[in-house]
């Protein structure tokens, strides 16, 4: 949702950047960037193991839906089960990308990939130490019970947010209720370190239908972002592309990409 240093730097910001809407296939199908529809899509839900970096064993399940993916991961040698939260989209163009998200907002690792297929492999960076590393993954013949699939929101209320570790780009968002059709919100990101440059929203109040909303940056001609709210994550896009809110926001600072709820509000 521009958003090897610098390629590591590149590849995990790209989460939150360059984010398109486009449209997934079934869960036989190959998805990838070139596959765009006008219709609404199904949820497909895929199971894969594999390894990172040969050595490091994996199971992932993802669920797609109008090019948002959310899922699980798990590190099977791990002494902890918990698994980690799994939250991307697949772009109009270029590579597909997934993050790792903990609970707290902290995004630890990013996957980049070309497609989603029955196997595929790519790579997998670290936010910690700057590690990029290869993986490799195939299609798993199972069956989860017990998973939520759902991307309908429970409670859009709370804050949310992303952070790329301690010194990476960081974004807060907070939405507050007012009735069951308005809400007021405001958000907060900054680049990464050591020049911190802000893109920032004032408090304001807007009107919410179908779990989203359009906002149009005060005192420009053109310069708007959708807010959608799916279940525990925000997904922000801009409707018209980045270079109609250029000089609105610091250099290479932005409002959109995906921000997950780490805090509920009553």
């Amino acid at each position: 949702m521009k958003f090897c240093l610098f390629a590591v730097a590149l590849l995990i910001f790209s989460c939150q950047t360059k984010i398109n809407s486009t449209q997934a296939n079934n869960q036989d199908s190959t998805l990838n960037n070139s596959e765009v529809n006008n219709s609404q899509s199904q949820n497909s839900i895929h199971y894969w193991v594999g390894n990172i970096n040969s050595n490091i064993p994996i199971f992932l399940w993802v669920i797609v839906k109008d090019s948002l993916i959310q899922g699980e991961l798990f590190y099977t040698k791990s002494k902890s089960s918990t698994p980690i939260r799994i939250l991307g989209n697949i772009p109009k163009e270029g590579d597909i990308r997934i993050c790792e998200y903990q609970r707290d907002g902290t995004i630890t690792g990013v996957f980049n990939f070309s497609k989603l297929d029955s196997a595929f492999e790519g790579i997998w960076a670290s936010t910690k130490n700057q590690k990029e590393l290869k993986f490799k993954l195939s299609a798993k013949d199972t069956l989860l019970t017990n998973i939520d699939t759902s991307f309908q929101p429970k409670d859009i209320a709370g804050n949310y947010s992303y952070a790329y570790g301690e010194k990476g780009y960081q974004g807060g968002l907070n939405v507050t209720k007012i009735t069951d059709d308005k809400i007021s919100f405001d958000i907060s990101s900054v680049t990464s370190d050591p020049s911190r440059n802000i893109a920032s929203i004032d408090t304001d109040t807007v009107a919410i239908y179908n779990n989203q909303f359009i906002y149009k940056i005060p005192n420009s001609d053109s310069c708007e972002f959708r807010v959608k709210f799916l279940r525990d994550f925000i997904f922000i896009d801009y409707t018209k592309g980045y270079g109609d809110c250029d000089g609105f926001f610091g250099l290479n600072a932005s409002v959109d990409g995906i921000f997950i709820k780490v805090k509920s509000k009553k």
